[in-house]
């Protein structure tokens, strides 16, 4: 009987092509392995966070990288707010057979039509502004790879977003999340020029802060005084 002497790369995709295409077992996931599966997920959203808070982004191809990972990060982070609302219906269209199931726009969808629901009309429109300019700038820059464009006032937009998702769907930020949310936030706030109107949503940012857990690293803490703009 004889063995294969090399791997095949025909094989390997055909193996990861299969392995993606499979999520019944999300059907038999009891509440501890749910609870697991958003810390460890919610701790991959956090890393990407780390890693686009302490980059340098002054460049076209720099902005390429950021907003790839951006984009990313909010996909991942929407999912796992789809999955939140109802799990049983969104582990399905993972399952599906159908690619639009499994895109950021139908989780999107999901999250939008339960966020309508839950929070002010004008924090609503804002939170759906900024998740549709995220993907729109995340398919520019993957797709559109020789071109970019960027706006100095988006960026302490987004983390507002991300604090207010955070609250909403009862996530559990560890201390440098949250740190990294106030900070780029502190750091993007526009001192000249036109900015957006405010809808309150540092509200949310301030909730945060006030979960902060007593820390032994001093380079991790900031106050715990609201932020008001």
């Amino acid at each position: 009987m004889s063995s294969e002497k090399y791997l095949s790369f025909n094989q390997i995709t055909e193996e990861c092509k299969k392995f993606y295409e499979v999520y019944e077992s999300f059907s038999n996931f009891t509440d501890w392995n749910k609870e697991r599966f958003f810390k460890d997920n919610f701790a991959i959203f956090s890393k990407y966070v780390d890693l686009y808070s302490k980059s340098n982004f002054e460049r076209i191809h720099d902005m390429t990288i950021e907003y790839s990972l951006i984009g990313i990060s909010f996909e991942l982070f929407i999912k796992l707010c789809a999955l939140k609302i109802d799990w049983n219906n969104c582990s399905n269209m993972y399952g599906s057979k159908n690619k639009k199931d499994k895109s950021f726009g139908f989780a999107k969808k999901c999250v939008f039509e339960d966020l309508e629901k839950r929070i002010d009309g004008n924090q609503f429109t804002r939170c759906k502004e900024v998740i549709d300019y995220i993907h729109v700038q995340r398919n520019n820059f993957v797709h559109s790879s020789f071109k970019g464009q960027n706006h100095y006032a988006v960026w302490k937009q987004m983390f507002l977003v991300m604090a207010l998702l955070i609250d909403t769907y009862s996530f559990e930020p560890k201390n440098d999340l949250v740190n990294h949310i106030v900070e780029n936030i502190e750091k993007n706030t526009v001192i000249s020029g036109l900015d957006f109107e405010d809808v309150g949503l540092i509200d949310y940012v301030n909730r945060l802060k006030g979960k902060l857990s007593v820390s032994c690293d001093p380079e991790i803490e900031v106050e715990s005084k609201p932020i008001d703009w």
